[in-house]
Parts: structure tokens; C-alpha cells; sequence
């Protein structure tokens, strides 16, 4: 493949120069890192001159010093990567080039600047800042890769250590070539970046590092060895400790106020996508978020993905709201929503939109008209305020709903017995809801899986198991025909990228993605022929060397839990988009 793999999205990639003229209305943004870098320069006959550098989200700048007026120059670096000559993948600057030491190579719009750091604690300084920024290349020469942890459709993900500081990382890879041919397969793993390095709390995942590889893209995130809350939940069939409710949604309100001070929302918030740093005497800082995949900012336009979330934890608004593409409004309280179903999970040891003999439509159907059972004999064993604020959360009409940070107001988070006002308007209500339901939007058969267009004709997709989940395009046509030969198993690896090695899994093949005459296949073969860089395709493959791989599930096919899993929808099915159909009996992402 190649090495600007992102910088297809930068819409002024042909820029002629790399450094351009300082603009202070579009380059004015946060200061992540300043200080002094070494450059070329034509006032010293091509010589090096020190200059102040300033280091933004989307731009770097320099000027002359750092008290001077004037801004120089700025490089956009939005898209940009950052090479370190003579140590990584990526490098193939010519030695005579190389005019100091501690050279950096930023690569920006098929161009590249060289800048020198003044010495080795500056260099280090420089190397951490522009990697929260750029996009780095030197994957291989700074982690060691022990084990795959899950292999899916879309990526690997591996328990890889980081050869300096002898820490361990959760690392995500990605096959290049394979979201290339992904409708909105790179800019939807852009969005997720973007938002994944907004992401600075304690219950959120943490984004350490991009890199890129010839053929691959990774992330690195922390690891955590609690696994997941739905795993966690399994044998909580009668609801867990009111302590432990407690602690877990403390940690997950901070979680999402935090988001919503962003402006943002998850719109994925489920029991697979919550990670636990331990499992026993779990208190609100073990409590992560994870897979940012769905999610968007409040303000967005142009979002990838509008009507979107796991059946059964969807808020109610964003199913049923109408005529998506000229009046769609998100709000950040359909995460309180998302919150209030999985502590009713939590406290009922059941979800209360889901059955076993539900299929998809169903879920859907329960999930949109939001009836709710409070059944005395689950719930008169939790404070009457857990209750009350678990009402407040999961109600119907988002005006009557809590916000996350009045939520965490709650006199049971902030272990008193005052009363406190959870949100003026918000209502109680019981199982029926009132007449709040009345204004259901939209037809439920206009969300069914069924019906969907291919090109002209309507297809159905079978439905009938209930734990299955899909993930549509809130556009809808589906331009590749998927036969029932075709049809290939896709593990959801959101909640895998965090975990420390689950059900025992070992590195076993290759995985290979291609298209072949307008149809998908994701297969698994021993060799390949196809002449690809090993080294960068997968971390557990030395040069030259191609090691025995092994596919795991991780499904638990004897699992009676009522935590059920099940992966993202996006609704509705409506003719006009380009997407593909992925089915499985397995637990899945798929895009439709």
C-alpha cells in the first residue's frame, strides 16, 4: 500500500507547498507543545537555524524567536505523520540529507520537512507531543508483540509491550487495503480517532498513539484485565450489590458528563463496551468506556452515521425521529438514556426491552415505545433514590429526562439523604408512561431488518435470532449482493481491543480481505502470494518468516447470561447509499 493512508480526506492535499502563509483565523488553536527546533534555512546558505516551533491541534507554526511578533510559517498537520530518519518503518531519507542530530521528519501533503531538535530531553519532548498529534511510523521499532487477543472482519487485535518502559498495551490493527474497499471504512475510522483523542478522563478509553504501517493502521490503547461488564454481569442474574450499582454508574455518569462537555455523545453505551480494570471491589475509577466508533459531536452537519445505537439501548428520539437528513437533532441526554438501560440491567438482572424469543424487530419495537416493567419483587431491595433517579434516566421524552450532570447531584452518588432536585421537570413515572408515548414518530416497519434495497430490488435479511445485531447506514441501499456462501463471521473487537487475552486465544493465520467481481470475502489462509510487506502487515510475523496462526471465538456458546450481545444498528433502510451486507450466526459488527 503507502504511507499517507489518511491524507486522502485532507481536501487541499495538492497544496503546492508545505509551508504556507500564516493565516491567524483558521490557525489559532490550542497550544499542545512549544519550543525550539533546528530547521534548514536559505538565510544561512541552506544551513540549519534555530526557530521558535508552536504545535497546534491541525497546524505547526514557526517564528523567528519565541518573543518575536510575527508568525513565519505554518504547516497543516491534520493528516501529517511523523518519521524518525534511521529508526522506523517509513524511512527513506537519503543519509547525506540528514544534517544533525535528532532528526525529525514531518510528511505532509506528499512533502516532508526535516527539523532537529537541540538535544536528546528536547527530542523526547518533541517525539511525545507530535505523537499525540501526527500519525507515527515506528510501530515495530518500539513495541514487541506477545499474542493476538481478537481477530475480527475489520482488524487483529494484539497485547503488545513497549520495548522501552517494559509496559503493556492493548494495540488494534487494521488491514489498509480492507477499509479501503469499506464504504466510510477510513473516514469512519478517522472520526474515531478524532474523537478517541478528545477523550482525556479517567473512565474513558484512552488513545495513546496512531501508527502506520505499509499495510496496516494501529492504535494503542491501555489494557485492562477486569474484561468486560457483561461478562462481569453473567452471573448476576438477580441483579448486583447496590454498592457495586453504585460505584459502576458513578464511574459511567463521569464518564458521559465528560463527554457532554465536549458536546459530544457515544450512542453505543451497552455492557460490552464498558471495561472494568478489576473485578472485585470495583469502585468508579475502574470503570472505562470504550469503542468510540459511533460517535459524533452534538453540532455535526454532516454526520457518517444519524440514526444509530444497539437495539435495546437506542433512545427513543433518535429511532423514531423523522426526515433525518434535513432536521436531525442529537442531544447528549440519549447517553443518559443508553446509562438508564444498563442499570436497569444491573439492578433487574434483565434488560427491559430484551427476550430470548425476541428477534431484532422486536427489540426495536420495545425499545421506541419505552413501556417499562418495574417488577416489586427486583427492585424493592434498592434505595427508593436509586430507583428514582434510574426512572429519570430512562424516561421517554428527552426534555423530562436527567442530564448526566445533575444526575451525578443525586443525593445516592453523593452519599447523603437530602433531597435533591434531579432535574425541576423531570417526572416520575410507571410502567406505562403516560401519554408521553403518543408522539412515536415513525413506523416500526420503516426499522425493521427486513425490506432492504440491493440495487434495485428488496432483499430480505433474516432476522430470526434474537441475539443478533446488525449496523445499517442511516441511508440504506446495499450495493453488494452477499450469497449465503459468502457469509463470514465478524467479532465484534471494540470490547476486544482492551482485554488481556480472553477464552485462551492464540495467533493462528493470516488474515486476508479482498473483493472479488462486486463481492466480499474475509478468509484465513496459511500463504499468500500476493507480495506484501509481512513485517508491517502483522506484528507477530518476523521478516522473511511467516508464523502459524489459529482463529478463536469468542463467543461462549453455553453463555445464559442475560447480558445478550449485541452490536450497532443504523437506521433506517432507505434507497440512495452505498453499504455492505455482513451476516453471521456470531456476535458482530456489521454494516448493511
Amino acid at each position: 500500500m503507502y504511507f499517507d493512508f489518511f491524507e486522502s480526506l485532507d481536501p487541499e492535499r495538492s497544496a503546492s507547498n508545505i509551508w504556507q502563509k500564516y493565516d491567524p483565523k483558521i490557525m489559532n488553536g490550542a497550544v499542545i507543545f512549544q519550543g525550539t527546533l533546528k530547521k534548514h534555512s536559505k538565510e544561512t546558505g541552506e544551513g540549519l537555524s534555530e526557530r521558535h516551533f508552536i504545535l497546534q491541534k491541525e497546524w505547526l507554526l514557526y517564528k523567528k524567536n519565541k518573543d518575536a511578533d510575527v508568525v513565519n510559517s505554518a504547516m497543516h498537520v491534520k493528516y501529517a505523520r511523523l518519521v524518525l530518519p534511521g529508526t522506523d518503518d517509513a524511512d527513506a531519507t537519503p543519509a547525506e540529507m540528514i544534517k544533525d542530530k535528532y532528526a525529525i521528519k514531518v510528511c505532509s501533503r506528499k512533502k516532508y520537512s526535516l527539523l532537529y531538535a537541540v538535544n536528546e530531553e528536547e527530542y523526547n519532548k518533541w517525539i511525545n507531543a507530535f505523537g499525540i498529534i501526527l500519525i507515527r511510523t515506528d510501530f515495530h521499532h518500539r513495541f514487541s508483540v506477545s499474542k493476538i487477543i481478537g481477530s475480527g472482519a475489520f482488524a487483529n487485535v494484539y497485547e503488545a509491550t513497549e520495548k522501552s518502559s517494559n509496559k503493556r498495551f492493548a494495540v488494534k490493527g487494521f488491514n489498509k487495503q480492507y477499509l479501503e474497499q469499506e464504504p466510510k471504512g477510513k473516514i469512519s475510522l478517522w472520526n474515531e480517532v478524532c474523537v478517541l483523542r478528545e477523550m482525556d478522563h479517567r473512565n474513558l478509553l484512552r488513545l495513546y498513539e496512531v501508527h502506520e504501517s505499509k499495510n496496516s493502521v494501529y492504535l494503542v490503547f491501555d489494557i485492562y484485565d477486569g474484561g468486560e461488564l457483561s461478562k462481569y454481569l453473567e452471573n448476576k442474574k438477580e441483579g448486583v450489590k447496590e454498592s457495586e450499582a453504585i460505584n459502576i454508574l458513578l464511574g459511567l455518569l463521569r464518564g458521559i458528563d465528560f463527554i457532554a462537555s465536549k458536546e459530544m455523545v457515544h450512542r453505543d453505551l451497552k455492557p460490552t463496551n464498558i471495561m472494568l480494570r478489576k473485578t472485585t471491589d470495583i469502585q468508579p475509577d475502574d470503570v472505562i468506556i470504550v469503542d468510540f466508533g459511533l460517535a459524533a459531536s452534538i453540532h455535526e452537519k454532516n454526520m457518517i452515521y444519524k440514526r444509530c445505537g444497539t437495539p435495546g439501548y437506542i433512545a427513543p428520539e433518535i429511532i423514531g425521529a423523522k426526515d433525518v437528513d434535513k432536521n436531525f437533532t442529537l442531544t447528549t441526554k440519549c447517553d443518559v438514556f443508553s446509562l438508564g438501560v444498563l442499570l436497569y440491567l444491573m439492578l433487574a438482572g434483565e434488560a427491559p426491552f430484551e427476550k430470548p424469543e425476541w428477534n431484532v424487530d422486536t427489540i426495536i419495537k420495545k425499545n421506541l415505545e419505552c413501556r417499562i416493567d418495574w417488577p416489586e419483587a427486583r427492585f424493592s431491595k434498592y434505595n427508593s433514590e436509586l430507583i428514582k433517579l434510574l426512572k429519570t434516566m430512562i424516561t421517554f421524552d428527552p426534555n423530562h429526562r436527567i442530564s448526566a450532570k445533575v444526575a451525578l447531584k443525586s443525593p445516592i452518588l453523593e452519599g447523603d439523604d437530602l433531597d435533591t432536585d434531579l432535574g425541576g421537570d423531570i417526572d416520575e413515572f410507571g410502567s406505562s408512561g403516560g401519554d408521553q408515548r403518543s408522539s412515536v414518530h415513525t413506523s416500526i416497519k420503516s426499522l425493521s431488518r427486513r425490506g432492504i434495497m440491493i440495487k434495485g430490488k428488496e432483499k430480505e435479511i433474516d432476522c430470526g435470532m434474537s441475539n443478533k445485531s446488525i449496523r445499517v447506514d442511516s441511508k440504506g441501499l446495499v450495493d453488494k449482493q452477499i450469497n449465503e456462501k459468502q457469509k463470514t463471521s465478524s467479532v465484534n473487537l471494540y470490547k476486544q481491543s482492551l482485554m488481556k487475552g480472553t477464552g485462551g486465544v492464540s495467533h493462528s493465520s493470516s488474515r486476508k480481505s479482498s473483493v472479488d467481481k462486486g463481492k466480499i470475502s474475509v478468509g484465513i489462509s496459511e500463504e499468500s502470494d500476493e507480495d506484501e510487506d509481512d513485517e508491517n502487515e502483522d506484528p507477530l510475523r518476523s521478516p522473511g518468516k511467516r508464523s502459524p496462526h489459529r482463529r478463536s471465538n469468542f463467543a461462549d456458546k453455553n453463555n445464559k447470561s442475560p447480558v445478550r450481545t449485541i452490536t450497532p444498528i443504523l437506521l433506517p433502510y432507505v434507497a440512495g447509499s452505498k453499504n455492505v451486507v455482513r451476516s453471521s450466526s456470531k456476535p458482530k459488527d456489521q454494516e448493511l
